[in-house]
This record gives C-alpha cells, structure tokens and sequence, in this order.
C-alpha cells in the first residue's frame, strides 16, 4: 500500500470542517483534444459546449463543498448546551488536503491505491447513515472490495502496536491508568478494544464477508466462526466495549471530569475485571515487541 505524505498519522488529530480546498484548483474538466489531430475537422469537440460542461462541474462540486461545509459547521456549533455533534473529518481522503466533498471515483481510487493501514482501519467500522440508499451500497460494495484484499498480517501488527504506543505518550496514559479513570485511552480502553476489533476485521475479512458487517454484534460473530476468537473473548470485547462507551458518556455529562465522577464500587469492580482481560487479550495479539 503506498502512502499519502500529506496525510495525517495521529488519529486524535481533527481537522476544522469548514476549511476546504479551493474547488477552482482541480482539475479542469473542460480540457478538450486539439481539433487539428483529428482526420476529419468537423468532427472536433464544440469548444464552447466543452467549457460550458466544465463550468457547469465545477459550480456542481463548489455547490457540494459548500453544503457539507456548512453542515459541518451546524453540527459543531456552541449552544448553551454544548456542541450537538463533534465532526471528525481528518478521515477524508487525504485528510487536511482533501475536500470536504469528494467524487465517488476519487474515493475509490484513494482506497484502493493510497490509504494507510490505520484509514483502512477506520474503513471496517464506516457505514452510510443518511442520504441516497442506492449511493450507500454503492460505498458498502467499495468497502468490501478493499478490504478483503491479502494484507500482511505482521506489518499490521506493528503498525497497530506503534500507533497505540505513540497515542498513549501523546495522551501521557501509563499503565496505572485504569479504564474507570480514562475509558477511552486507558490501556485497557475504547481505544485498545476497537483496535483489536479492526486488527480481527482486517485480518480475517477473506474469510467470511460479515466480519465486514456494519452490525458489531454480527461481525463478532462472524468472527468467532472463523475462528478469530473463541466465544468467551466475544463477551469481554462486547461487554468491555459496552461499558467504556457508557463510562465516558457519562463524564461527558458530568463536564470531562474523571476526578469528580462518583465511581460506584460495583462498577469499577467490573471494569476492573474487563480492563484486565483487554490489557491482557491486546498483549497476547499485538505484542509490545513490535512497536518501532
């Protein structure tokens, strides 16, 4: 897979939704043949029905840019209640560089001959939620097209071990963290747990399509049956994944604050327990020996 230099390796890096490139600098779609190569001169493209499509294209693509720019910025607007809905759009083909709104054949040729390991990655978990249907299966078709090509397993492996050592320096997360203090970036955390899911995905794809389900429980499944993982490891994953989307739900609620969460003894005995079997199953299936 070869890589994008302009795009951005640090997945807790967001990108501001309403910067977007300048529409005008791609490429010029109204660029015709030169008459003169042709053998017959009458058979030569109109240069005025030529510039008018190009015209026509790119006030098409500004119109899209500017709609998924403002709608972006709606989402992300401050209320006196918070923001709505926080909108990470550094997965983008080629992140910062890339427009906010992207032509499906871009997409696919991005996927297909740029993305770096840890975009495809965050492909496994990528689902249409709104919008045309028939465009959806579309993306959904795409998706199971590039994921379930050979993949070397031990690259991945590294590649996952390094990000999750390089994110939690950069979170300044020791291994005296626990998942009921930071259930996000703990080592026994959200973080840890969806890597380990994506890892499974990537890996085990060719084996059985609804791996790739956008369904998590059905993709669980699935991999069990090919043998990822036994039934028990299924649980702790659902329910340890369960339980830190539900912890940090509520510090959310509570202003960020793990230090003034009261922490029910039932539930950080719980945690505990499962942030143990995470530290424990993510050490098994990526070694730290593999971190550049």
């Amino acid at each position: 897979t070869s890589t994008n230099p302009s795009a951005s390796t640090n997945p807790s890096a967001s990108t501001n939704p309403s910067t977007s490139t300048n529409p005008s600098a791609s490429t010029n779609p109204s660029t015709s043949t030169n008459p003169s190569a042709s053998t017959n001169p009458s058979a030569s493209t109109n240069p005025s029905a030529s510039t008018s499509t190009g015209d026509s294209a790119r006030r098409e693509q500004y119109r899209h840019l500017k709609l998924a720019s403002k709608f972006m910025s709606s989402l992300q607007s401050p209320t006196r209640h918070g923001r709505f809905f926080e909108v990470d759009t550094r997965l983008r083909p080629f992140g910062r560089d890339g427009s906010a709104a992207t032509a499906f054949g871009e997409i696919a040729r991005y996927y297909h001959h740029d993305a770096r390991l840890w975009e495809l990655a965050a492909l496994t978990c990528a689902r249409p939620v709104a919008g045309n249907a028939e465009l959806g299966e579309k993306f959904l078709s795409l998706k199971r097209e590039v994921l379930m090509r050979p993949i070397d397993v031990e690259a991945l492996r590294a590649h996952f071990r390094t990000l999750f050592e390089e994110t939690c320096r950069a979170k300044t997360i020791t291994d005296q963290v626990s998942t009921a203090q930071d259930p996000k970036y703990s080592r026994g955390g959200l973080f840890a747990i969806d890597q380990l899911i994506q890892f499974f995905k990537l890996v085990h794809a060719r084996d059985d399509s609804e791996v790739l389900d956008e369904d998590l429980a059905r993709a669980l499944g699935a991999l069990v049956r090919v043998g990822a993982f036994d039934d028990d490891t299924r649980k702790t994953l659902s329910s340890a994944r369960r339980h830190c989307l539900l912890r940090l739900a509520y510090q959310r609620l509570v202003g960020h604050s793990s230090h003034g969460v009261v922490k029910p003894r039932r539930e950080v005995e719980t945690m505990d327990k499962l942030d143990a079997q995470i530290r424990r199953l993510y050490n098994d299936t990526l070694p730290l020996g593999l971190a550049g």
